[in-house]
């Protein structure tokens, strides 16, 4: 019990003093440092570069300057190193980059070379191979290198086409869920009924118990009025009292049906 109370009495009178760390892209950082061997963990703003930190108490710490490369270089050296390959840039602060030999770099701990965000990068124009800092889950940019020859490229280019296969599939599900966004829209069921039939939308207004609608269909306009299931109350030329079996999808054909006949 005495030896947990010193330890106690320690932590409470120890101050804890500037540190350098990166601050990396991110939309909340929390930085973490041991000092006299008692960790401590400060909530800082995102700007991103590595900065002296001044602790202002055990839990508050301000950001005081940018800070020169001796002064984080030692600390660099200190995490794994891996060689990558930048792909593009994110943002000011980071690229995209796979690893530039993806066997190595799954044994140290980056299975499957998955595409990861490298974050303080600098000095940077047109991306190429480059050295990165692991510090647990996000990559530091440490420094450039005109290293070329005996890197296997394919690693490169399949994670080139992995990257391209998702910002694929990405689009693609962004589609999907804008188009049940604007299903889910008086207009957009309107237009996507409508377009079954390779018809368009011109217009429509709401009234008290459903909606006046304006479409047209190679080049010839129909007004008509609808209930508020979409289906038809009026079509606004006669079909022998059938209106109301139609709703706005099955209407277009059948008022083409009767252009025909016409």
């Amino acid at each position: 019990m005495s030896s947990l109370l010193s330890v106690l009495d320690r932590i409470a009178e120890h101050t804890p003093q500037p540190f350098v760390a990166p601050i990396p892209d991110l939309e909340r950082v929390r930085l973490f440092t041991l000092q006299d061997d008692i960790p401590y963990w400060f909530d800082v703003r995102n700007r991103q570069g590595w900065w002296r930190v001044i602790p202002t108490d055990n839990r508050q710490a301000k950001l005081d300057r940018l800070t020169y490369p001796y002064e984080y270089i030692p600390y660099m050296e200190q995490l794994p190193r891996f060689y990558v390959f930048a792909l593009y840039p994110l943002s000011r602060w980071t690229w995209l980059c796979v690893p530039a030999n993806s066997a190595d770099a799954a044994q140290r701990g980056w299975p499957n070379g998955e595409p990861r965000p490298l974050h303080l990068t600098r000095w940077l124009g047109q991306g190429g191979i480059v050295i990165a800092r692991q510090m647990g889950d996000v990559m530091l940019f440490d420094n450039v290198t005109h290293r070329k020859k005996g890197w296997p490229w394919a690693d490169i280019n399949s994670a080139i086409e992995l990257i391209d296969t998702r910002k694929l599939a990405f689009k693609r599900q962004l589609e999907e869920e804008r188009r049940k966004e604007r299903l889910a829209t008086v207009e957009g069921q309107m237009e996507y009924m409508l377009g079954l039939s390779g018809a368009k939308l011109n217009n429509w207004a709401a009234m008290e118990s459903g909606y006046r609608v304006t479409w047209s269909h190679a080049g010839r306009t129909h007004e008509m009025v609808l209930n508020r299931n979409m289906t038809v109350r009026s079509a606004g030329v006669c079909l022998d009292g059938t209106d109301q079996t139609h709703d706005l999808a099955s209407i277009v054909q059948v008022m083409l049906e009767r252009e025909r006949r016409w």
